[in-house]
């Protein structure tokens, strides 16, 4: 889970039973602080799933926030339009 959704895991369905069952693996993201109390893998580049969908919907290229095997593959299985 990145440290970016990390607040609104209380609205996440039966989440208490899920990290009693799972250990949390928090991901940091850029601009988000992390929980003291809480082990956070390094952080990951500041790119949004939100706006790689947003732009592919909107017929904007996602080059920059993508490498171009992945752009290259979520064009060709149509991926998000």
């Amino acid at each position: 889970m990145g440290t970016d959704i990390l607040a609104e895991r209380d609205s996440w369905k039966d989440f208490d039973a899920l990290e009693e069952r799972y250990p949390l693996v928090l991901l940091g993201r850029q601009d988000h602080p992390s929980p003291a109390h809480v082990r956070v893998c390094p952080p990951l580049p500041n790119v949004s799933s939100t706006e790689i969908r947003c732009r592919i919907h909107g017929n904007e290229g996602i080059d920059d926030l993508v490498p171009a095997a992945v752009a290259q593959y979520i064009q060709d299985q149509g991926l998000y339009r």
